[in-house]
């Protein structure tokens, strides 16, 4: 449910366009100053890829050289932007994966569900810090090319810092039941699914105490109860700022 929530001038591409983002990934990767990496699939075989069907179904990392850290805490800021538009921007893209220290990688949806997710493109960061995501979110808003491509769209339960720029933080501690993710939809619906099963257990199953629930299971997983898209302040210093 996450995932399919979409704006409604967020479409798909047709296969001219498919193309031409399959192009602008090839040429920044033979750039040779990040590096294209389809997920699940290791990066040397990208040159095959290029000139098969099978390019459109993968999803695109896009990661600096040399490889940087990640950290179990960390964020992601995530852009929705016009499908169309998307070729256009993605080197810019690329060169801020490149030059900002605490972006660990950036990815892009495939040029098959591209247009059809609640998201486009996401900067995984190692760090879980506000202050610096509304830095790169005005640094975006800046580069008009970039600008004119954003849709005003907030992904659910997300933080929206911008017009088509919105932002969330990662805990390390997970719901029993849970597994560590990298996905903002699947780590809180972990917390959710977690929390309802202790609420459905009572015998007082009202929607006050079903909220009393959410809000602990949140907050015992290291997050903000009252803005889940961010670690609570007491979560054992998992906040930088």
């Amino acid at each position: 449910m996450y995932a399919d929530d979409t704006h409604p001038d967020m479409k798909g591409l047709n296969k001219a366009q498919k193309d031409e983002l399959c192009d602008s990934l090839f040429k920044i990767h033979q750039k040779g100053e990040v590096q294209i990496i389809p997920q699940n699939l290791h990066y040397s075989r990208f040159e095959l890829l290029k000139r098969y069907l099978q390019a459109y179904r993968f999803n695109y990392y896009i990661r600096p050289l040399p490889d940087r850290e990640g950290s179990k805490i960390h964020s992601r800021l995530t852009l929705a932007l016009q499908s169309s538009k998307v070729k256009d921007v993605l080197h810019l893209l690329a060169e801020m994966v490149r030059d900002n220290p605490d972006i660990i990688r950036g990815k892009i949806w495939s040029p098959n569900l591209l247009g059809t997710k609640t998201d486009t493109f996401i900067f995984y960061s190692r760090v879980a810090n506000i202050g610096e995501a509304r830095k790169l979110a005005e640094q975006l808003n800046g580069i008009s090319t970039i600008k004119q491509a954003l849709i005003d769209h907030t992904p659910m339960g997300m933080k929206s810092l911008a017009p088509g720029v919105s932002y969330s933080e990662f805990s390390s501690i997970i719901p029993v039941g849970g597994i560590l993710h990298s996905s903002h939809g699947h780590i809180r619906s972990y917390i959710l699914a977690s929390a309802i099963a202790k609420w459905a257990e009572q015998k007082n199953r009202t929607e006050r105490e079903l909220n009393r629930y959410i809000a602990q299971e949140f907050r015992m997983c290291g997050y903000d109860p009252k803005d889940c898209a961010l670690l609570s302040k007491e979560s054992n210093g998992a906040r930088t700022q």
